[in-house]
């Protein structure tokens, strides 16, 4: 989040034409910040892949229950 705020006001970024963020910094940093910015947001959809991959895993090649464990108990329930 950090990094897409830095991103913004860099490039000096619209919002939905409500409102023009202000450029600070230097112009040279916005090739490097949205790099970095495309970078940790690859990472981040890879890691969020691998999880959801790995629950699947768990729950339709181990059958180990993991998921039905997670989930919040029921009133009434045995």
């Amino acid at each position: 989040m950090t990094l897409g705020l830095v991103n913004a006001f860099v490039r000096g970024y619209g919002i939905y034409g409500l409102f023009h963020l202000p450029q600070i910094g230097d112009r040279a940093w916005r090739h490097a910040v949205t790099d970095w910015h495309g970078l940790a947001a690859n990472v981040l959809l890879g890691l969020a892949g691998f999880h959801a991959a790995a629950a699947l895993v768990h729950h339709y090649a181990w059958r180990d229950g993991l998921l039905r464990r997670m989930l919040p108990k029921r009133e009434g329930a045995i």
